[in-house]
């Protein structure tokens, strides 16, 4: 399967929306400095010992300032200049402030700048203007390219589900799971993996792993995050410790899974966040003592947690090119721990698509 990243094509239109924004702004240029940023316009993903700074003018002139040690992003920007970053491969200091003095002294000259950060400190200056918001909202509307590179995340993820299924039996220990998938998810990314996640602990509401063999009766609530590329999937599949669930376990699943056919049929855009989650979280603990005690879900994609979010605590409403989670779930002890399933969605202008396909049943199918 080819590998998926970010296209010069769709870097060069974000940078051109960007230029647009800055122009509506009555801004001269941007100085964009985090690495999410510059990866989002440029394809170029600093590493975490190096810093990189992109330059796009209202214009849609781009640079790019990037350590001495990297090639520029071929054709993705009209220049590219380079830092001093390391010396016989020892990394300096402040790569940030290296990066910088590359561009300090023109930008000091641009009479309208903004930037994705507080930057006034680095440059000296009140005049700089925070637009970061600008470029959060230009995110939260995902791009062809970005939807590749969170599906790649997506496999990823459900291979060390393949895998979790294969091995789950009284007396694993939850490390070694998590192990085991972290093996199986790198395995089918083809490339080194980071974070993992979060949770991994069996009879409990989530955790991470532990040195503690699960048991019998208990439920294993995997919530797991691949991230692929500097893109997030975000998925939870609960397991049955000993494939044999309880009826209560049972019902609470079956809750689980009628939360989730709800939001797949009322989701399309213009629908309050806040109202689904309401409406979800009265389903979930009609008639129990059963909790559903965190958020119905939240948007993804270079951060765990983005717009839109479904949570009172936020009146975010849905917007066509949204990616986000939905993770209705339910817990007390009578449930030996808890049950949360999470699909991904992506909100096209025709319907919702689901990303996400692994079974959400307690007891798992293994493959060989």
């Amino acid at each position: 399967m080819p590998t998926a990243e970010l296209s010069t094509e769709w870097c060069r239109q974000r940078q051109r929306t960007l230029a647009t924004h800055l122009s509506e702004h009555g801004v001269d240029a941007m100085v964009v400095l985090s690495p999410e940023h510059v990866y989002y316009l440029t394809g170029y993903l600093p590493a975490v010992h190096h810093a990189a700074v992109v330059v796009v003018t209202s214009a849609g002139q781009s640079l790019i300032v990037l350590p001495n040690c990297t090639d520029p992003p071929e054709g993705a920007v009209d220049a590219a200049r380079h830092y001093d970053a390391e010396y016989l491969s020892t990394t300096v200091d402040d790569p940030m402030a290296a990066a910088l003095s590359v561009v300090r002294d023109g930008l000091r000259r641009t009479s309208r700048l903004a930037s994705d950060m507080q930057a006034a400190t680095l440059f000296r200056s009140d005049a700089v203007v925070d637009l970061s918001t600008v470029l959060l909202r230009m995110r939260r509307s995902k791009y062809p390219d970005e939807i590749e590179l969170i599906k790649a995340a997506v496999r990823a993820c459900e291979a060390a589900y393949a895998r979790a299924a294969q091995i789950l039996a009284p007396g694993v220990r939850e490390i070694d799971i998590y192990a085991e998938m972290l093996a199986a998810a790198t395995k089918q990314a083809g490339l080194p993996l980071g974070d993992m996640g979060y949770d991994f602990q069996a009879g409990t509401t989530g955790g991470p792993p532990r040195m503690r063999a699960i048991e019998r009766g208990e439920l294993i609530p995997l919530d797991v995050s691949v991230v692929y590329r500097g893109y997030r999937c975000d998925l939870c599949r609960t397991f049955a410790v000993d494939r044999q669930p309880t009826a209560k376990q049972q019902l609470a699943v079956d809750r689980v899974l009628s939360a989730l056919e709800y939001v797949e049929q009322e989701a399309r855009e213009g629908v309050r966040c806040r109202d689904l989650f309401t409406a979800v979280k009265a389903e979930l603990e009609e008639g129990h003592d059963w909790e559903f005690p965190h958020h119905l879900g939240h948007g993804f994609g270079l951060k765990p947690h983005e717009a839109p979010r479904l949570n009172p605590h936020w009146d975010d409403v849905l917007q066509v090119g949204d990616v986000f989670t939905v993770q209705p779930g339910l817990y007390h002890p009578d449930l030996n721990g808890g049950v949360r399933i999470e699909h991904n969605y992506w909100l096209t202008p025709e319907r919702l698509v689901r990303l996400s396909s692994f079974p959400t049943s307690l007891v798992p199918e293994v493959t060989r």
